[in-house]
């Protein structure tokens, strides 16, 4: 989103008065099936530059005398993780809010087929991640971190016998209730200096004005039981309910600014290539969106209007 608009928000706040927020970001776990979201993992992350020379250098002239940052990268990265999957970094997973029993009963009883999922993706092997975990529960109610990007030296067609003088990689952590993000930033940047192989130096850059904290709505909310009732209408089955993987900041930031809670309704399917090259919706998910706000805003007066709140 705009980075002007968390200060934009802070300073408007009586214009934004309201007694809950709608959005459409996000869509459903399974293919085909309504999901009514409870949350959304929180973000933060950083860009750093490791540098080893002022210059890049010829490989036949300096290989095995001068640290190549390249090397070096690769080292550093692979040190953010343990072995079992598990975040290495010291004191990443302090304060995380565990899942409660129930929470954990009904990821379990989620319509999941973890092989068709995999399989769907062309995953090469079993999933891998955070040891005592099952798939759903590292991707919604878990911390992570991963390497989004990694570059450097020289990667047009054909051969260039070089040492760069600096690699680059981008970092992002998704983030669980009660996880700050500037703490775990502070945590992650202080385990690359750490681990930081010798004859390398560090730059850190970073923009966190979209860094934000986890979003966690109540199962039994007003907004929740009208979106239940709004895609009961739409498909005629009996949706499910869950948090998500993903990070939408303005909802968080709607929570910590104004006290108001979110309504989503979202309707885009597991296959639609999210974030990737070709993602789409498709027109009849697209025309259910419209039927589904008309229908929205009759559920919400419903359902608020019987815990005291303001009619809409």
């Amino acid at each position: 989103g705009s980075p002007g608009l968390h200060a934009w928000m802070s300073s408007h706040r009586e214009l934004l008065a309201c007694d809950v927020v709608l959005s459409s970001d996000g869509g459903f776990a399974f293919q085909g099936l309504p999901h009514i979201h409870l949350g959304n993992r929180g973000i933060t992350g950083l860009e750093f530059i490791l540098r080893t020379a002022e210059t890049d250098l010829h490989s036949g002239t300096y290989g095995g005398s001068v640290q190549n940052p390249l090397h070096a990268m690769a080292e550093l990265v692979a040190s953010l993780h343990g072995r079992d999957g598990g975040v290495a970094v010291q004191g990443f997973y302090d304060g995380v809010r565990e899942s409660t029993e129930e929470e954990r009963r009904d990821m379990a009883a989620l319509p999941y087929d973890e092989a068709a999922d995999f399989a769907s993706i062309g995953a090469v092997g079993p999933p891998v991640g955070e040891p005592g975990f099952s798939t759903l529960e590292r991707r919604w109610t878990r911390p992570t971190l991963e390497v989004n990007g990694m570059w450097g030296g020289f990667t047009g067609e054909g051969s260039k016998t070089v040492i760069p003088r600096q690699a680059q990689a981008k970092i992002t952590c998704r983030l669980v209730p009660d996880q700050d993000p500037q703490s775990v930033l502070e945590k992650v940047q202080a385990h690359l200096r750490a681990h930081l192989p010798a004859s390398t130096a560090i730059e850190f850059l970073q923009d966190q004005s979209w860094s934000n904290r986890a979003y966690l709505s109540e199962k039994d909310s007003p907004w929740n039981r009208a979106v239940g009732d709004v895609l009961r209408r739409l498909f005629g089955v009996e949706p499910v309910t869950g948090r998500a993987g993903g990070s939408i900041p303005a909802i968080t930031w709607f929570k910590e600014l104004l006290g108001v809670d979110t309504a989503e309704l979202a309707f885009s399917q597991p296959d639609q290539l999210v974030h990737a090259p070709n993602e789409f919706m498709r027109i009849a998910n697209f025309h259910k969106c419209r039927q589904g706000y008309a229908h929205l805003v009759y559920a919400l007066a419903q359902h608020m209007g019987a815990r005291g709140h303001s009619e809409l």
